[in-house]
C-alpha cells in the first residue's frame, strides 16, 4: 500500500520492517528504546512512533490499544480529531496537558499550569498496530502541527510484516518437528533453538527473514536441514582427516567480539578492523568451522591452515568468477561490488591476487567495506564527501544485513590491508 509525500523528504524504516514515515530533512531522527523520536527544528516539537503487534486484533482491541489519559496525564479538552487520510483503519485524539503534571504537588501549586497541545494517532494493519504522539515544547504552532500530521499521512505498512523473534522461533520449532521428526526439537532460550544435539542461534536467520519474510522456509530449511545431515555422519566425517578436506578448507571473516564470547574453540587469526579470519569446510551448500583440536590431530600449526586457505580461495574464484558491477558515485569516486552473493564475497579482501586486481581498476589507495559475510564494495578515493556518504551506507548495510562483520571502511593500498584513516586521505 502506497502514501504520497513531498519528494525531497527521508524515509525511515523500523528495524522490525514493520512500518516506514516519510520525514522533512530538517528533522532529527533518534531511535531510542524501541521507538523513533523525530525532533523538529529547534527543538520545537516531538513526534514519537512504536509499532506493537498482536496476532488478532479486533476493534475492541484497537480502540484500547492506548490510553489518552495514560500517555498524557492532567489533560483538558479532549475530543476525537481526524484520522489519517492513509488507506489504514485510525483513530486520532487531540487535546492539552499540564507541562508542570509531573512535579510534586506543591511545587505545581506554586506555579501556574503551562498548557501544551498534544495529538496522538493510532493505526493498524494485519497484526501491527503504530501509535504516535506529537506534542510542542511551547504554544500551538499549526505549522508544525501540520508537518506532524503529514508524517504520519505518508505511513506505510510493509505489505508482509514480519513475525516479531519469538513467533519466528516457535515458526522455526513448528518447522523443524514436522520436517526432521526423528529429531528432538525445542527453543532453548529466547533465541536458540535445540534441533537433536545441535543448538542453532537464530540471529542472523531473523535479519535475513525480516528483508525477505516471504522466504522464510527458503530460508530457515537449508539451515534445519544442514544440522539434521550433520548428525548422521559418521566418525570419518565428523572427524575428518586432512587429506580429506585440504582441498575445501577455505578463509571466513569474522567479528572478534562475537568469536570471543562464542566461538573461542573455533581457530581464528586476528587480521584488520575488530575482525578474524576464522577456517571452514565447504559443503557445497553449507560450510563448517575448524576447531582447535583439529589442528593437533592434522599436525599442522596455523599460519600452515592460513596459507592453505589462501591457496584454496584464489582457485575457488577461478572455478567461479566473482561478476561485478562497476558505477560512479555522485563524488566522482568508482564503485565496485560483486553481482550476486557469495559466502566468501568478503573474503576476497585477504586475497593479495584480488587486492592487486581492485589496485589496477580503483586506483593505488582504495577504500573497501565489508558490512556482511556476503557482500563487500571497493571505492576509489574521491571527494570526502562520497567517502563519508559511502561509509555511512556501509553502516546501514551492517545494521540490515544477514551474517554483518563491520560497519567500518578498511584501506587498501601497496602496503596491503589496514584501517581506514579518519581523515581520509587525498586522491
Amino acid at each position: 500500500m502506497k502514501t504520497t509525500h513531498p519528494a525531497h523528504w527521508r524515509s525511515y524504516v523500523d528495524p522490525s520492517r514493520w512500518f516506514r514515515v516519510w520525514h522533512p530533512p530538517g528533522w532529527t531522527l533518534v531511535e531510542s528504546g524501541g521507538e523513533a523520536q523525530l525532533v523538529a527544528p529547534g527543538s520545537g516539537g516531538l513526534l514519537r512512533l512504536v509499532g506493537r503487534w498482536r496476532s488478532n486484533w479486533n476493534k475492541v482491541d484497537f480502540d484500547t490499544v492506548v490510553d489518552p489519559e495514560q500517555v498524557f496525564p492532567d489533560s483538558r479538552r479532549v475530543r476525537s480529531a481526524r484520522p489519517l487520510d492513509g488507506p489504514y483503519p485510525s483513530m486520532c485524539t487531540e487535546g492539552e496537558s499540564n507541562d508542570l503534571a509531573k512535579l510534586t504537588w506543591w511545587k505545581r501549586w506554586l506555579r501556574p499550569p503551562q498548557w501544551r497541545p498534544w495529538k496522538l494517532w493510532s493505526a493498524r494493519y494485519k497484526s501491527v498496530c503504530v501509535v504516535a504522539t506529537f506534542q510542542t515544547t511551547g504554544r500551538r504552532d499549526p505549522e508544525l502541527e501540520t508537518l506532524a500530521t503529514m508524517i504520519m499521512n505518508s505511513l506505510e505498512f510493509a505489505d508482509e510484516p514480519p513475525d516479531p523473534p519469538h513467533i519466528f522461533a516457535d515458526r522455526v520449532v513448528r518447522i523443524a518437528r514436522d520436517r526432521f521428526p526423528s529429531l528432538k526439537c525445542h527453543r532453548s532460550d529466547e533465541f536458540r533453538v535445540q534441533l537433536g544435539e545441535s543448538n542453532i542461534n537464530l540471529f542472523n536467520f531473523y535479519r535475513n527473514y525480516v528483508q525477505e519474510p516471504e522466504r522464510f522456509e527458503d530460508i530457515i530449511l537449508p539451515a534445519l536441514a544442514t544440522v539434521a545431515q550433520v548428525q548422521k555422519w559418521d566418525s570419518a566425517q565428523s572427524e575428518p582427516t586432512l587429506a580429506s578436506v585440504r582441498s575445501r578448507i577455505l578463509p571466513m571473516l569474522y567479528p572478534e567480539e562475537v568469536w570471543r564470547r562464542s566461538f573461542p574453540n573455533f581457530v581464528g587469526t586476528p587480521w584488520v578492523g575488530d575482525l578474524m579470519v576464522l577456517y571452514v569446510v565447504d559443503e557445497q551448500h553449507a560450510y563448517w568451522y575448524i576447531r582447535d583440536d583439529m589442528l593437533q590431530r592434522w599436525h599442522i600449526d596455523r599460519e600452515m591452515l592460513h596459507d592453505l586457505a589462501l591457496a584454496n580461495l584464489d582457485r575457488y574464484f577461478e572455478r567461479q568468477q566473482m561478476e561485478y558491477v562497476m558505477g560512479r558515485e555522485d563524488g566522482g569516486s568508482m564503485l565496485l561490488m560483486p553481482k550476486r552473493p557469495d559466502a566468501y564475497n568478503s573474503s576476497r579482501i585477504l586475497s593479495r591476487q584480488f587486492c592487486s586486481a581492485l589496485r589496477i581498476e580503483l586506483g593505488a589507495e582504495l577504500a573497501v567495506g565489508v558490512p556482511s559475510r556476503d557482500f563487500i564494495v571497493a571505492v576509489s578515493m574521491g571527494q570526502a564527501e562520497a567517502l563519508s556518504e559511502i561509509r555511512r551506507k556501509v553502516e546501514d548495510d551492517f545494521n540490515r544485513m544477514d551474517h554483518p562483520l563491520s560497519p567500518r571502511l578498511l584501506l587498501v593500498s601497496a602496503d596491503g590491508v589496514s584501517e581506514f584513516p579518519e581523515r581520509p586521505l587525498e586522491a
